[in-house]
């Protein structure tokens, strides 16, 4: 709701600091009730670690920061237990200030030992990881309107793509309809290029983290490596694009779209990159 609502009525979206600004937000909404109960969590050093690299996407979020909220909220509160909770906020800051992520991501040793760690493996974080994937998977991320094609075009012309517009199309299927055929296909195509070790560009909205996890755990099952490019653009011209195509998405669909979007964090793949078009 918060999103949407930065989205479409402040226009906080389609350039880089709005955008930023808006996701920092959502990230401290979305996370404002760690800090006083992480050290009852068995994985809050993990998922202290996933929160802190969401800085390598927005500079405006931090575990710093997300105290700073929490406490806040705290003392504005007349609750019996506010001491407590300031005391276990405490203790939060100082465990993400000896894990060396209080104002910024861990400084991990490459991309693919920071993506080992915060996917979960039991690895020693500060180590450099032999690196056994053959090469990229990209997967672009995006409401309908926002420049996926074009960016594909223009970054990956000469990778073939698993288009689930272009499937959908071929079996006059209609975005609106169940989609369950469409995505069998698209992952069978994906498959034979995975067996082949062929880089390739998967191509839908994957606006959310469910739909990219099972995405990314079916690719990197076959030891690939994974590049998140999440595509965005400010509302009216969104609107506009989608207008001129000549498959044009309903904009009631759009508008659903944008009530269940959460672009990218950090810790879903190898490479997560922001994009505007």
């Amino acid at each position: 709701m918060a999103r949407e609502w930065l989205w479409r009525e402040y226009g906080l979206s389609g350039e880089k600091e709005p955008t930023q600004v808006r996701e920092a937000i959502c990230l401290l909404i979305r996370h404002h009730s760690f800090p006083p109960h992480a050290i009852d969590l068995d994985d809050a050093h993990l998922r202290l670690h996933r929160m802190a690299a969401n800085g390598l996407l927005t500079p405006f979020f931090s575990i710093k920061m997300l105290c700073i909220l929490c406490k806040a909220d705290m003392l504005g509160r007349r609750c019996d237990d506010q001491q407590q909770m300031l005391d276990q906020i405490a203790l939060c800051e100082e465990m993400a200030k000896e894990e060396n992520c209080w104002e910024s991501c861990f400084p991990f040793p490459s991309c693919h030992t920071r993506r080992a760690f915060l996917s979960g493996c039991d690895v020693w974080k500060e180590q450099e990881l032999y690196d056994e994937t053959w090469g990229e998977v990209v997967m672009v991320s995006g409401l309908p309107g926002t420049g996926k094609d074009t960016w594909i075009q223009h970054n990956c012309p000469d990778l073939p793509v698993v288009s689930l517009d272009s499937i959908r199309r071929s079996l006059k299927i209609p975005p609106t309809d169940n989609q369950g055929t469409v995505a069998s296909i698209a992952r069978e195509k994906a498959k034979e290029y995975l067996r082949k070790h062929q880089p390739f560009v998967w191509n839908a909205t994957n606006i959310t983290r469910q739909m990219r996890e099972s995405l990314v755990a079916l690719f990197e099952t076959y030891h690939a490596s994974i590049r998140i490019v999440y595509l965005e653009t400010k509302w009216d011209t969104l609107v506009d694009r989608n207008r001129q195509r000549e498959y044009m998405v309903p904009i009631q669909a759009i508008k659903r779209m944008l009530s269940k979007i959460t672009p990218p964090e950090a810790h879903e793949a190898r490479k997560v990159e922001w994009a505007w078009l």
